[in-house]
């Protein structure tokens, strides 16, 4: 699973993926590895709550989670 397609909406919003990190209170790194497809088996805590907050800012594309 790649999720490339949700740094560029990110961009494509004026931000950066450090900025939108600093803004919801996750850990840089953490957004980053989840970005680059290390999302765990089942997706579930912090993952599971990065990636939801993504869908609910528009960022996350439907068919990527």
């Amino acid at each position: 699973m790649s999720l490339k397609p949700t740094i560029r909406n990110i961009r494509k919003a004026g931000m950066t993926v450090k900025g939108w990190t600093e803004k919801n209170k996750y850990p840089y790194q953490t957004v980053i590895k989840i970005l680059n497809g290390y999302v765990g088996k089942r997706r579930i805590g912090l993952t599971h709550e990065i990636l939801k907050k993504l869908k609910k800012d528009g960022f996350l594309e439907e068919d990527a989670a």
